[in-house]
C-alpha cells in the first residue's frame, strides 16, 4: 500500500504545539502530513483552540520563509505570513517531522492568488466581457510562470515528500475570493465559456497557432448573453457544442499545451517530485492527468462526499486515465456534511481502496473536530492497511 496523509495548515501547529501535532498525527497512522506552505485567503473555526475559534487569514500568503532573489524575474513578489515573525514556522515543523520519521508534502496554491492578482490585475485572467478574475493569475503570463518556477525552486530548499500542487492551471469560474452571488443557473458549458482567458498573453500565445480570438471572443459574450437575460443556462451539450465549434474547440487544445508546458518548466526547477490536485474539468482548468503524466508522480482527487458509491465510481473514473492505483491520492472530508460518524468514514475509505486507490489524504486536521482523529486511525488501521 502506498502512503496516507492528512493535509494541515501551519497555524494549526502553533495553536496546538509543533511536537505535539506530530505525535498526534503519527500515532493515528499517518505516513505524511500535507502542510499548507503557500495558501489563499481562508477563514475557518480552529476546533482546537483554547482562545482564537475564528481564524482568518485575509490575504493569500507564505507560509515559509521565501528566498526573495529567486522571484527576481517577475513582478510577483512573496507575501510572507505575519506568523513568519516567529521564525520560519514551516522549516521547523519539516525537522519535527523529520525526527518522528513523519514525512512533509508542500500543500501549495500556485495561481489563486487574490493578493497577487489585486497588485498585478495585468497578470490576470480575462474573460470574454474584459472582466479581470483577480483570483485567478493566467498560467500563460511569462511573468506568472517564471513566478510558479521560483516558488518550486524555493520550496526545494525543504526535505520534502512532494510538492502538491493546487490551482497550477486555469481557474475556473465560482472560486473566487469575494462575497461573490451568481443569480444565474451556470451549467457546465457556461462554467467553461466564462473561464476562457482572453488576456494579452493568451491572445499572443493562440496567434502563435494560428487561432485569432478577437472573434471568437465577440462570439462568446453573444452567445452568454442570453444566459444573463433569461437566467437560464443553455440546452446545448458540451461535446456537439464543441465539434460545431472549430475555434472554440481549437482554444481548448491550446490551454492545455499552456498548461502542460508551463507544469513541465515546474518539474523542470523543483528538487522533489509533484502531485497535482485535479480540481475540476479538463475544460474548465485547461488540462487532464493524460497531458501531464510526464511530469508529475501522483495526481489527486477530491472524493467530498458521504456516499460510498460515489466515492467508489470517482476512484475507478480516475483510474481509467491514470491507470496506476499508486499514482492516485484519494481526498476524502473527515466531517460534515461529507462524515457524521465513524462508521462512514470506515466506509469511505473502504470505498477508496476497493476501486483500486493506493494513496489516501484527509481533510482536515485543523478543521474537523479533534474527535474525529481517531476515527481516521481506526480507519487507516482497519479497512486499510
Amino acid at each position: 500500500m502506498g502512503y496516507v496523509t492528512m493535509w494541515a495548515y501551519v497555524w494549526d501547529f502553533k495553536t496546538v504545539g509543533i511536537s505535539k501535532t506530530i505525535r498526534e498525527l503519527k500515532d493515528a497512522g499517518l505516513d505524511a502530513v500535507s502542510v499548507a506552505a503557500k495558501y489563499h485567503t481562508v477563514e475557518h473555526f480552529q476546533t482546537r483552540s483554547k482562545t482564537q475559534k475564528w481564524f482568518v487569514a485575509r490575504d493569500a500568503a507564505f507560509y515559509f520563509q521565501p528566498k526573495m532573489s529567486l522571484y527576481k524575474n517577475t513582478s510577483i513578489k512573496p507575501s510572507p505570513s505575519g506568523l513568519l515573525k516567529e521564525g520560519d514556522l514551516f522549516g521547523q515543523i519539516c525537522d519535527a517531522a523529520e525526527r518522528a520519521g513523519l514525512k512533509i508534502i508542500a500543500w501549495t496554491v500556485f495561481l489563486h492568488d487574490t493578493r497577487a492578482g489585486l497588485s498585478n490585475p495585468e497578470l490576470c485572467m480575462v474573460n470574454c466581457f474584459g472582466d479581470v478574475y483577480t483570483s485567478n493569475l493566467c498560467p500563460s503570463n511569462p511573468q506568472v510562470r517564471e513566478f510558479a518556477k521560483g516558488l518550486a525552486k524555493d520550496l526545494s530548499r525543504y526535505p520534502l515528500m512532494a510538492i502538491e500542487c493546487e490551482s497550477l492551471h486555469y481557474g475556473g469560474v465560482g472560486h473566487f475570493h469575494a462575497h461573490e452571488k451568481i443569480g444565474i443557473q451556470l451549467g457546465e458549458l457556461e462554467r467553461i465559456l466564462l473561464g476562457l482567458c482572453f488576456c494579452k498573453s493568451c491572445q499572443t500565445f493562440s496567434l502563435r497557432r494560428d487561432l485569432k480570438l478577437a472573434a471568437l471572443k465577440r462570439q462568446l459574450a453573444k452567445w452568454l448573453e442570453p444566459v444573463f437575460q433569461r437566467g437560464k443556462p443553455l440546452a446545448d451539450d458540451v461535446t456537439d457544442f464543441l465539434e460545431r465549434h472549430p475555434d472554440l474547440k481549437a482554444l481548448l487544445e491550446i490551454r492545455k499545451e499552456v498548461v502542460a508546458s508551463l507544469v513541465a518548466e515546474v518539474s523542470e526547477n523543483s528538487k522533489v517530485p509533484l502531485s497535482f490536485i485535479l480540481m475540476g474539468s479538463e475544460h474548465e482548468i485547461g488540462t487532464s492527468a493524460k497531458e501531464l503524466k510526464t511530469f508529475v508522480q501522483s495526481f489527486e482527487i477530491l472524493a467530498y462526499t458521504h456516499n460510498p458509491r460515489e466515492v467508489h465510481k470517482k476512484t475507478k473514473d480516475a483510474l481509467k486515465v491514470i491507470e496506476d492505483g499508486e499514482k492516485l491520492v484519494v481526498g476524502l472530508q473527515t466531517y460534515q456534511p461529507s462524515v457524521t460518524e465513524k462508521e462512514n468514514l470506515l466506509a469511505l475509505v473502504e470505498a477508496a481502496k476497493s476501486a483500486g486507490a493506493k494513496n489516501l489524504s484527509f481533510y482536515h486536521y485543523g478543521i474537523m473536530p479533534p474527535s474525529h482523529l481517531d476515527w481516521v486511525k481506526e480507519a487507516i488501521a482497519l479497512k486499510w492497511r
